[in-house]
């Protein structure tokens, strides 16, 4: 394959992941996440954060 269209494929996937992650605000709004799934997502946000800080 050419190393444009990889080039392509990978901006593609992240953009498709970015849009998927934050279309859940549309889904889940505040009057209805109960505070322990708000925590799970809270923590699962952190957790992402600090191993893209150490990772990268």
């Amino acid at each position: 394959m050419n190393q444009y269209l990889y080039t392509a494929i990978g901006i593609f996937f992240i953009f498709f992941c970015t849009t998927l992650g934050s279309s859940f605000v549309f889904f889940f709004r505040k009057k209805e996440i109960s505070p322990k799934v708000n925590q799970i997502f809270l923590g699962f946000a952190a957790g992402i954060m600090l191993s893209a800080s150490i990772f990268s």
